[in-house]
């Protein structure tokens, strides 16, 4: 979504953000990891006990569609045809503990990099507590006059990643002094690159139609696998990717041509559920589109944790925050040289804006690791 319609504008967009994280995790048997919304956008880290990421992601982003324009109706604010613009859910696969615990961090430490926090746990309905965890969740009740028919009250499960689990040697605690010492040294070093971040009530006051300016990414595609084990760890899941690609296009060419006994490579998902195509088992050295490890499994295989595990994942995230702000700050630099080449009389003059500046108090004016899936519908209304 474009608009901050998932912000923080009215407290009940907080209950309505865990209701239905509940509600899509109940009907698709998901753990969740952790969960972050960033206001125009959501990060969430989780495992799937089955084939149905796609499904998780419909009940999710419908439930939240249709939540957000009730509420928006309900404060007087006009609400959209659609909350979701069309672009399809991007999902990762994190290959390894080294990749799952950088990427958790990284995502928790995204409201303070966007100036919406000084920390990770000061942003108001920002990040869900890891502290969940050790209890395996929390109950959350349905927003007021929302979802009839549903259960007034759900219970959303949280549990540690799996490989990250793995190689804390299955100490739970000891993971989170961990990561939320790493939260503390990412906020130390944002704060050095950037000014002072909103109030939260500030932050409260951000209008629903506002838009952040996010400058645009010319790093490519999003990739769908991340593994921080080396060069030779990524080749080997890049081919893998490649050769799932071309095996599915050679799939779904003889399927077109009229072949209905043609196998599709195992983790396809929209031709499966739409048309009911076989789907191959994976095969033995798969590793992307392999079915992930489940904390259930990781519980009776838990070893020796990794000593050097938690040094490696902080330098990985600190090269991430940097890579980001430098990637930011070339964008503002080529887009305020653009400006300046422009004749005055081309535009008018507008101020330039930091892709978490936002419009405050403008009157409302009635706007993982996971199993992989090959593809699947963009999240619709």
């Amino acid at each position: 979504m474009r608009k901050m319609f998932l912000g923080w504008w009215c407290e009940e967009v907080d209950d309505l953000w865990l209701w239905c994280l509940a509600l899509a995790c109940e009907k698709c048997g998901v753990t969740l990891h952790q969960a972050t919304r960033v206001g125009n956008h959501y990060h969430i880290m989780f495992t799937v006990s089955e084939e149905n990421l796609g499904d998780f992601f419909r009940w999710l982003n419908r439930s939240l569609s249709s939540g957000l324009k009730a509420l928006l109706r309900r404060h007087g604010y006009a609400a959209p045809d659609e909350i979701f613009d069309g672009q399809g859910t991007h999902a990762m696969r994190l290959l390894d503990a080294e990749a799952q615990l950088a990427h958790l961090v990284y995502e928790r430490v995204n409201c303070v990099q966007a100036g919406l926090a000084a920390t990770c746990d000061t942003a108001p309905g920002g990040n869900l507590p890891l502290g969940y965890w050790k209890t395996g969740g929390r109950r959350v009740k349905k927003p007021e006059g929302l979802f009839p028919g549903e259960s007034a009250e759900l219970h959303l499960p949280m549990a540690p990643p799996a490989l990250a689990y793995l190689g804390a040697g299955g100490d739970v605690e000891s993971l989170l002094h961990h990561i939320g010492r790493m939260e503390r040294i990412c906020e130390r070093e944002i704060g050095k690159l950037r000014g002072p971040a909103r109030t939260a009530s500030e932050v409260r006051s951000i209008d629903p139609w506002s838009e952040p300016k996010t400058w645009k990414d010319e790093r490519g595609s999003a990739p769908c696998f991340k593994t921080r084990l080396g060069k030779e760890a990524r080749t080997r899941a890049a081919r893998e990717v490649r050769a799932w690609r071309r095996a599915y296009r050679d799939a779904a060419t003889r399927w077109r041509s009229g072949e209905r006994d043609v196998a599709f490579p195992h983790g396809t998902y929209q031709m499966r559920r739409m048309f009911g195509v076989e789907v191959a088992e994976p095969g033995a050295d798969s590793w992307v589109s392999a079915p992930g490890l489940t904390l259930a499994e990781a519980r009776e295989c838990v070893h020796e944790r990794d000593p050097s595990l938690m040094d490696r994942v902080q330098a990985s995230v600190l090269e991430a925050l940097r890579e980001t702000e430098m990637v930011e700050a070339e964008a503002e630099r080529d887009d305020r040289t653009s400006d300046a080449d422009d004749e005055p009389s081309s535009r008018p003059s507008a101020p330039d804006h930091h892709r978490s500046s936002l419009e405050i108090g403008r009157p409302g004016t009635g706007s993982v690791p996971t199993r992989p899936t090959g593809d699947r519908d963009p999240p619709r209304d």
